[in-house]
């Protein structure tokens, strides 16, 4: 009985123990045996889809506005017995500006404002420039010279009686200054009118007509993400639907493009906000945000992987795009990129 129990206690002693034994020895000889091995990341391709695009940019500028020609009275007198401008009118030499007791008053563009009667005899440099601004008129012949002849006052009777309306007995030939207004410029649009019918005319030298001022060029920033290296093809969007072209550097000074751009400003602002667009759209490459790669150089690029397993970096400049996908240019060649740089250590791009 003795016997018994001794081998029955001995064998649960050994069953015990060698399990224990066993599970230290693999604990020991585990971690020489068995290496971690380091996973390789796989990299991932997707698909470069694309995309048209007028790449609408958000642009303000800083304005400049100077004074525009302005138009003054005469040394004349009477009655103001009738104005025949109005505000928005384009006067040009010959536009019939007012009537004064009656009589006909007219624009007359020159270099400089005439000051006296000009007649038979007279000599100056006005004299000459009285030629040329009949001739303006498409009055014919007005001769040649610094002396008033008799084919200039020919010339100055036609004036009096198509342009200022007097009749054949009246018209004299002797120019009269104070039947005309001095026309600074070739024609304005008038802004201001400062004459009222039926109270005595303006005084010598004082402003009766003001015009728009005139907007200087300038040049166009971006309100958010910066502008493209060139503004070829680019226009800006002008409030009336109108689309002005853009000139080198994002500028406007195009005499012609500045007064529509003006035309649409009525309140003459100091700054300006805007929008500005290619008036081509252009056809852009969408890549996985994830696969665009900064490298130390501050160069933006992506990575392509041919059938040999080489990676490739191309370099590209993102611009706008969607959540998740970037906006770039890409050769047409390019159907794939690779999605995960970061993991496969892709950390270079071109350039210096």
């Amino acid at each position: 009985m003795g016997h018994r129990l001794g081998l029955w206690f001995g064998t649960l002693i050994v069953a015990i123990i060698v399990p224990v034994v066993a599970l230290v020895i693999v604990a020991v000889v585990a971690p020489s045996v068995y290496k971690p091995v380091d996973a390789v990341p796989t990299p991932i391709t997707l698909p470069v889809s694309t995309t048209t695009d007028n790449n609408p940019l958000a642009v303000k500028a800083s304005l400049t506005w100077t004074p525009g020609p302005q138009m003054v009275a005469p040394a004349w007198s009477g009655l103001v017995t009738q104005i025949d401008i109005h505000l928005g009118d384009t006067v040009s030499s010959g536009a019939v500006v007012a009537h004064i007791d009656g009589l006909t008053r007219v624009a007359l563009a020159s270099a400089t404002p005439f000051y006296r009667p000009l007649g038979t005899g007279a000599q100056g440099a006005d004299v000459a420039m009285l030629r040329d601004a009949l001739a303006g008129l498409g009055i014919s012949p007005t001769g040649s010279g610094s002396t008033f002849d008799a084919t200039l006052g020919r010339a100055v009777s036609t004036f009096q009686t198509k342009i200022l309306g007097l009749s054949a007995a009246s018209a004299d030939g002797v120019f009269d200054p104070s039947l005309v207004v001095y026309l600074p410029v070739s024609s304005l649009v008038v802004d201001t009118i400062d004459m009222t019918v039926g109270t005595p005319a303006p005084a010598q030298g004082q402003e009766i007509v003001t015009s728009s001022p005139t907007l200087q060029p300038f040049t166009l920033s971006a309100s958010s993400r910066s502008l493209p290296a060139s503004s070829d093809g680019y226009v800006l969007l002008l409030s009336n639907g109108q689309q002005v072209p853009l000139e080198a550097g994002f500028t406007l000074s195009d005499p012609t493009n500045l007064a529509a751009v003006a035309s649409t400003l009525p309140d003459r602002p100091t700054s300006f906000t805007g929008q500005t667009q290619l008036t081509t759209p252009q056809t852009y490459s969408m890549v996985p945000a994830s696969s665009i790669v900064t490298g130390a150089n501050g160069k933006f690029c992506v990575f392509t992987l041919d059938s040999s397993g080489k990676f490739t970096p191309i370099t590209v400049q993102p611009g706008g795009g969607l959540p998740g996908q970037t906006e770039v240019t890409l050769p047409d060649s390019v159907t794939s990129v690779v999605s995960n740089p970061g993991p496969l250590h892709l950390t270079e791009c071109p350039g210096s």
